[in-house]
């Protein structure tokens, strides 16, 4: 077990933020899962932290039983899924009508934190009595490092001239996969149900095609049945489910 201090998240909010990891360890009963995790929060405590998080697999049923015995409750549900990106370069992507998919300029990251700041989808820091328009900005900063520090891509798509969404795309070079830190996508209110996202995500796996990564995972919170939905239309496939705990302490 390791309790970490956040320091981008605890600058972030002006609180003590962390999170514990329990690094694959599999208590053997109820009762060892709850001492596990008391001891997390006793050593939260000690490092002056003022609020704790956790990701779990589904498949940690009796690691999760102990935390919510520990008074974490489950803030989020994010599903992980696959596909290949050689199955989208055989297909033609469904753009909207009117719509065009280009490389990020500097004006669209206030677009994209606008696109955010008026989302209506859980946030699982929102549901913690997070301020609501802050916890949507943190989306919105990542956007913006990905383009100032030149991480990876942003693609953005316009519908007639207009902002309509954006999503990142970042390879990792050690290991030819897109890494967690890739995840992101946006799609203006206006335009949502438009397929938007859907030509967006086609368009990021036919460039990762071309950069050679074969797999791509992407995924969503469990209660996003919209974007759920989206993935699996495109080939995406389910591979289990990680939950997010959270605690004050």
């Amino acid at each position: 077990m390791q309790v970490r201090k956040i320091d981008f998240l605890t600058d972030y909010w002006g609180l003590a933020m962390g999170a514990v990891e329990f690094n694959g360890y599999r208590p053997p009963t109820l009762a060892a899962a709850l001492a596990t995790a008391s001891q997390a929060i006793i050593e939260a405590r000690r490092m002056g932290l003022d609020h704790m998080s956790c990701n779990l697999p589904s498949s940690q049923i009796l690691l999760a039983q102990g935390l919510q015995a520990a008074g974490f409750y489950l803030a989020d549900c994010f599903i992980p899924m696959e596909a290949w990106t050689k199955d989208a370069a055989r297909r033609p992507i469904g753009w909207p009508l009117g719509t065009w998919i280009r490389e990020a300029f500097s004006p669209d990251l206030d677009d994209i934190e606008r696109a955010y700041r008026d989302s209506k989808f859980p946030n699982r820091f929102v549901s913690d009595g997070f301020n609501r328009e802050k916890a949507y900005a943190l989306y919105g900063r990542r956007f913006r490092e990905v383009y100032e520090k030149q991480l990876g891509k942003i693609f953005v798509a316009d519908i007639e001239g207009a902002f309509a969404g954006a999503i990142i795309a970042i390879v990792d070079t050690e290991t030819n996969t897109n890494p967690p830190s890739g995840l992101g996508l946006i799609v203006a209110p206006e335009c949502r149900g438009k397929g938007v996202g859907s030509a967006l995500v086609e368009y990021r796996q036919g460039w990762y095609y071309q950069q050679g990564v074969e797999r791509v995972s992407f995924g969503a919170s469990f209660n996003n049945a919209p974007m759920l939905r989206c993935l699996e239309r495109l080939g995406f496939r389910y591979g289990g489910a990680t939950l997010c705990f959270h605690r004050r302490l």
